[in-house]
């Protein structure tokens, strides 16, 4: 992790499920990555599916291979727009947010500036 100003630099990849066309995609990807680094987190890469037929299944391969990527390269923070990028259901988003946990790594909702809590911690 590096600093900035004393405060730490984390190392993030964004994931985004979207039906949008290219360009207001990369401008939601340019909002988001400012937001970001307003709160110390760089973004490194970004994943994103065009999601055409609004498949919210966690276990789909999308889902799968960004979190293959936050272990093979060592990402802090996963960044989201919100928790529909990866799933719908409830229950399925606090097992997520709880494996995240488990691998150190922090999740980041970018449409409420905040990171996942301790709500979904057991």
């Amino acid at each position: 992790m590096m600093n900035y100003e004393e405060n730490p630099i984390a190392k993030g990849v964004l994931f985004m499920s979207s039906m949008k066309s290219q360009e207001n995609v990369e401008q939601m990807v340019m909002q988001i990555k400012v937001l970001c680094a307003k709160r110390n987190i760089l973004v490194e890469d970004v994943a994103v599916e065009h999601n055409r037929i609004g498949d919210m299944d966690m276990d789909r391969p999308v889902v799968k291979s960004v979190v293959n990527a936050i272990v093979n390269r060592g990402y802090e923070v996963l960044v989201l727009r919100n928790q529909y990028d990866v799933t719908e259901d409830d229950s399925d988003w606090e097992k997520f947010v709880g494996d995240m946990a488990d691998m150190d790594v922090q999740v980041y909702l970018a449409d409420m500036g905040e990171f996942v809590g301790n709500a979904y911690e057991q």
